[in-house]
């Protein structure tokens, strides 16, 4: 159960702050988040043990809560002005929370560096396809920085996409090296103790080794 805070009594630049974060991470990545949401939740025992059991360490607490899938629910609540001292939170800070938060959750910053390195370079073509049209059908000629500048965003495009699959690829063993769950079980029925162990326990798979 979160809190969804009715009217923020932060300061200008902390809700400006948080609006772009709120935009720049539902935009990087594949969550959807609310700004009015705030951290201070009340969860079940069941749920913090689905969190403990995740290992990496990059822990975003909300985000964490997210990703284990359990059902939420909001409650509504007037937020209040800070009665003494200072958020410990510095821009820098508050920056680095949100590359990490970005980075620890998704990989599509680099799928869309590839898409945009791709777009790039079919602009590139399609303007080198243009140029040559003008100067085959109108006689317009080329400038000897036009070519240049046109070979330059093509090469620069491929070099975007190239380095998108590249970090798709570093992103996939991020993914695995975090060891999070395929799923989150929610319940179990019918199963006593030793069941339940024996079936959290990974399949024994015999190794088959043949000659060919």
């Amino acid at each position: 159960v979160f809190v969804r805070r009715v009217t923020r009594r932060d300061t200008f630049l902390k809700k400006l702050s948080s609006r772009a974060f709120t935009t720049l991470y539902n935009t990087l990545t594949d969550f959807r988040i609310d700004p009015r949401i705030s951290t201070y939740s009340i969860i079940s025992r069941r749920v913090a043990d689905a969190v403990r059991r995740l290992s990496e360490g990059n822990r975003n607490y909300a985000l964490l809560l997210h990703w284990v899938g359990f059902e939420m629910a909001y409650i509504d609540g007037e937020h209040a002005e800070r009665f003494a001292g200072r958020s410990a939170y510095s821009f820098r800070k508050l920056f680095a929370f949100a590359i990490d938060s970005i980075t620890g959750q998704s990989n599509r910053p680099m799928r869309l560096s590839i898409q945009f390195g791709f777009g790039l370079s079919i602009a590139a073509q399609l303007y080198a396809v243009w140029l040559a049209v003008r100067y085959f059908i109108w006689g317009v000629k080329v400038e000897g920085w036009t070519s240049a500048m046109v070979a330059m965003f093509f090469l620069s495009g491929l070099l975007f996409a190239n380095i998108g699959v590249l970090g798709v690829y570093l992103g996939k063993v991020f993914d695995e090296s975090r060891h999070r769950p395929l799923y989150v079980v929610k319940d179990r029925l019918n199963f006593d103790a030793e069941a339940s162990a024996a079936a959290i326990e990974p399949m024994a798979v015999p190794l088959v080794r043949t000659a060919i």
